[in-house]
């Protein structure tokens, strides 16, 4: 019992670390398509969370 719990920790761990290298990748390849344009000065964007 104690193993399987463990166990099912680890997976989530390693999944939620594969989610997030798969985000980060996602939106480097975007940004590096897309170049984005310099921000005016003034101008307030909402910016997203990095993760």
């Amino acid at each position: 019992m104690n193993r399987v719990s463990t166990n099912g920790l680890f997976v989530a761990f390693f999944f939620q670390i594969g989610i997030t290298f798969y985000l980060v990748n996602a939106r480097l390849i975007n940004s590096a398509l897309i170049p984005t344009t310099p921000l005016k000065k003034g101008s307030k964007t909402p910016q997203s969370p990095p993760f």
